[in-house]
C-alpha cells in the first residue's frame, strides 16, 4: 500500500485548518434567537410587586384603561393594542418585544428594604430556551406606558436599558416566576413611593460566548502559520 507523502500530509493539514477558520468566520454571522416568554399571557392576570415580604401591589390597581391591567409590551416596529394586556417579551414572527409592569405605590408609607416581582406564567409558551430575562428602570411616564398602542422605538429601548433591577436565566420555568429585585430597584421604589413605579423587561439569548472577530482572525492566522511551518519542515 502506498503511503501518503509528508508534503501531501502538510497540504491536507493546511486545507483542513483553512476550512475550520472559514467555518468560524461564518458562525459570526449566524443570527441569535432570543425566543419568547409569556407569549399568550392575555389572561387578565395581575402581576404582583411584594415589598418587605408582606406589602403587595399589583397591576390591577388604578388601571389607566378600565379592566385592562397596567402591564403590556412595546415594540420598535409592531403596533400594539390598548385593549390587550398581554405582556409578551422576546422575538416572535420577525418582531421583537419588551414588556412592562406598572404599580401604584400610593399606599406605601414606609421604607422598602426588599422586593420581589411575581409574574404569572400559566397559559404561556416559550421557544429558544434557555434565555436571559432582565428587568430595568423605566423613565416613560406610567400613563404613556399603559397606552401601549405603539410602535415606539424610544419606549422599546427604555424598557430594556438603563438601571438594571434583576437578571435571571430562564429555562423550563415555574409558575409563577418570582424574581428578587436588587438594591437599585429598592432605591427607586423608595423614591417612587406615593406614585407609580414601572419595571421594564427584555430578553436576550443565553448562548456560549463567541470570540471577538479580532481574536478569531489572530487564531486563524496562527493556525495557518503553523500549517505552513509544518510543510516547510517536512519537505
Amino acid at each position: 500500500m502506498k503511503m501518503p507523502s509528508t508534503c501531501s500530509l502538510g497540504g491536507k493539514l493546511l486545507k483542513t485548518l483553512l476550512l475550520a477558520v472559514s467555518i468560524g468566520f461564518l458562525s459570526l454571522s449566524e443570527p441569535a434567537h432570543a425566543g419568547v416568554l409569556f407569549a399568550f399571557s392575555n389572561t387578565h392576570s395581575a402581576q404582583v410587586l411584594t415589598i418587605n415580604g408582606t406589602d403587595t401591589f399589583n397591576t390591577a390597581t388604578s388601571e389607566f384603561t378600565p379592566h385592562i391591567r397596567n402591564q403590556g409590551w412595546w415594540s420598535a416596529t409592531a403596533s400594539g393594542h390598548n385593549i390587550i394586556d398581554n405582556y409578551v417579551v422576546g422575538s416572535f414572527e420577525g418582531e421583537t418585544f419588551n414588556n412592562f409592569f406598572t404599580f401604584d405605590l400610593a399606599s406605601l408609607d414606609h421604607a422598602a428594604t426588599s422586593a420581589t416581582l411575581t409574574i404569572q406564567t400559566a397559559g404561556t409558551t416559550t421557544s429558544g430556551l434557555p434565555v436571559t430575562y432582565s428587568l430595568w428602570d423605566v423613565s416613560t411616564s406610567a400613563a404613556v406606558l399603559s397606552f401601549n398602542t405603539g410602535p415606539s422605538a424610544a419606549i422599546f429601548t427604555d424598557l430594556g436599558s438603563g438601571t438594571n433591577y434583576a437578571t435571571i436565566g430562564v429555562g423550563p420555568y415555574p409558575s409563577p416566576l418570582v424574581i428578587t429585585l436588587n438594591a437599585a430597584a429598592i432605591a427607586d421604589i423608595n423614591q417612587a413611593a406615593g406614585g407609580f413605579f414601572s419595571i421594564g423587561g427584555t430578553l436576550t439569548p443565553s448562548t456560549p460566548a463567541i470570540p471577538e472577530p479580532g481574536t478569531l482572525v489572530l487564531s486563524g492566522l496562527a493556525l495557518i502559520g503553523l500549517a505552513a511551518k509544518f510543510r516547510r519542515r517536512v519537505r
